[in-house]
């Protein structure tokens, strides 16, 4: 996909500057990163939405097109899960040792992994969602092609 001047893979993360500059979108920061995949997500919602809605005719290479995208967002999803759940785990992990001695620096580092998984819980619930939307509009796809097709 083309954005401007910068090509975007999202199966591998990177974005590619014509210059040949490359960024791994994991050094971005969080909030960034975050915020550029929800846009993405939002968007390709929308365009898939307004596509249904006009009465385009879908082909097969746009049903195609859809299952690489929603195969790239189940990536991305998988991804986001085993982060969320390594941070719960390590925040649960973390009360627990406060709890059984306490000291001010454990109750530093269980604030940090509380503050890190409640961003990640809520990233992670907008992946689930959109993921799920994103199957059912498939289906309305599918469904249209066929019943055009026939």
């Amino acid at each position: 996909m083309l954005l401007g001047s910068v090509r975007v893979f999202p199966a591998r993360g990177w974005l590619v500057s014509r210059s040949n500059k490359c960024y791994n979108l994991c050094n971005i920061l969080y909030g960034i990163a975050g915020d550029t995949m929800k846009k993405e997500i939002q968007e390709y919602l929308s365009e898939v939405e307004l596509k249904l809605r006009s009465g385009e005719v879908i082909d097969e290479a746009y049903l195609s097109l859809m299952l690489t995208r929603i195969g790239f967002y189940q990536h991305e999803r998988l991804v986001h899960l085993i982060v969320t759940m390594t941070f719960a785990i390590m925040t649960v992990l973390a009360f627990y040792m406060l709890i059984s001695s306490y000291s001010v620096q454990t109750l530093l580092l269980a604030l940090l992994f509380l503050g890190l998984t409640v961003p990640y819980v809520g990233h992670y619930y907008f992946l689930e969602n959109s993921t799920q939307k994103l199957y059912r509009l498939y289906y309305e796809a599918l469904e249209k092609a066929s019943v055009k097709s026939s």
